[in-house]
């Protein structure tokens, strides 16, 4: 004779094997790094301006740069702002974190003078806001990658894929330039770069 299921049990065996196949979904992904395609400055932070922001697109030794120019004036460098990363991220997608790059070193450092992040912060719909994720630590003399944010960090804000995917969502980054006596520091950036986590 032949067997038969229960009804629930068909219902609950059917769940199970509609779930034991569906995707995966829940754990984020890294896209791959990104470079920015467009460099401005803005003096709404500081009083020293980087020259030649487009050097900063690539690792390549070419920087851009900001220089103190009196010594014993201490002050922020302009926002550098970077934008136009190119994500392509799926409009299905959810986005999970934010991570910045940037490959960075001043020189005519002495023990009176020093370069330090002063903010750090995305730009959101051709907007500079959320967290600042300005690190403590001073800039070294040689080039190094400072990293900001991370695959779970969306810097205080919230982001749909087509935000991140526009051409004006990027980074803006401002230095602290400590010029001290007989220092004339300079605050250079090499690379600036970024990955978007999503799920």
């Amino acid at each position: 004779m032949k067997k038969t299921l229960p009804g629930k049990a068909v219902i609950a065996l059917s769940i199970l094997i509609i779930f034991t196949n569906r995707p995966a979904y829940s754990q984020c992904i890294s896209s791959s790094w990104h470079n920015a395609s467009n460099f401005t400055t803005d003096n709404s932070t500081g009083i020293y301006d980087f020259s030649s922001p487009s050097n900063s697109q690539v690792s390549d030794n070419s920087r851009a740069s900001a220089s103190a120019l009196v010594s014993l004036l201490s002050g922020n460098t302009y926002y550098l702002e970077a934008t136009g990363f190119g994500f392509t991220i799926p409009s299905y997608a959810s986005v999970c974190g934010v991570t910045v790059e940037i490959e960075c070193r001043g020189t005519g450092l002495i023990l009176t003078a020093a370069i330090k992040d002063n903010e750090v912060k995305l730009i959101k719909n051709g907007t500079i806001g959320g967290n600042n994720k300005a690190l403590g630590s001073d800039w070294g003399g040689s080039d190094a990658y400072r990293s900001y944010g991370g695959g779970s960090d969306l810097w205080g804000l919230t982001f749909q894929p087509s935000d991140v995917n526009a051409s004006n969502f990027g980074v803006a980054i401002s230095a602290r330039i400590i010029a001290l006596v007989a220092a004339l520091p300079d605050a250079e950036i090499d690379h600036i770069r970024m990955k978007i986590d999503y799920n």
